[in-house]
């Protein structure tokens, strides 16, 4: 689920509504290192725009668990050149190890539109398990060198909606504005707005709530 767009938090978006789609699942659950467990990866790029990849890792960091039933992905992944600018196109499918026996399948895509700005969506779909029937998707763009005296800065917007577990619905918008200062330093103004946050079994679900950040990047 890269994305060209929104998969780094540390320069793009920070909500993990946009860094990856949610139903990805969690392979492993835990915290720390108790959320390591033994896994595999296999990939092929045809270098003629279409890339293959499949994993599958444990669903516990155990020895007992690498007899069950493990987590797996697999992704399909095609590249082209259009509206001006390279665009990548994805098509993921993953099913849960463990006690969660969901799976769910999603696109994703980010395409360039000319020299400064790129776009990202977003949808994935969820079934089976014990939160059957979820949908989540997003949608933002990318944009460089608003500021024409700034030519290497850069402003993204997004919104994302999403089914949560609850069985309310989540959504939000998220602005950010990233101003280079030098090839080793960045500072960032990011701001979201959640329409709805779904809660959970210990805080109540909330609406129209605002929060607003600063953020630094340094790079050696």
């Amino acid at each position: 689920d890269r994305n060209a767009a929104a998969n780094d938090e540390t320069r793009q978006f920070i909500s993990g509504m946009f860094v990856n789609n949610p139903l990805l699942g969690q392979p492993v659950q835990g915290v720390g290192h108790e959320a390591n467990a033994p896994g595999l990866h296999f990939g092929w790029d045809t270098f003629r725009g279409f890339k293959f990849g499949i994993g599958a890792q444990a669903p516990e960091d155990s020895g007992d668990a690498l007899g069950r039933t493990p987590f797996l992905i697999g992704e399909i992944d095609y590249s082209t050149s259009m509206l001006g600018g390279p665009g990548n196109y994805r098509l993921w499918g993953r099913r849960n190890g463990g006690d969660d026996r969901s799976a769910a399948i999603g696109v994703s895509f980010d395409q360039s539109v000319g020299a400064r700005a790129r776009g990202f969506g977003r949808y994935g779909f969820q079934f089976g398990g014990r939160e059957r029937d979820r949908h989540a998707w997003s949608l933002g763009v990318g944009v460089q060198s608003l500021p024409t005296l700034r030519p290497r800065d850069e402003t993204g917007l997004a919104y994302g909606w999403l089914r949560a577990a609850n069985g309310r619905v989540e959504d939000l918008a998220e602005i950010y504005h990233r101003f280079y200062v030098t090839d080793h330093l960045s500072l960032s103004l990011i701001a979201q707005y959640a329409f709805h946050l779904a809660g959970d079994e210990e805080i109540e679900p909330l609406e129209g709530v605002f929060l607003g950040g600063f953020r630094t990047q340094v790079n050696f």
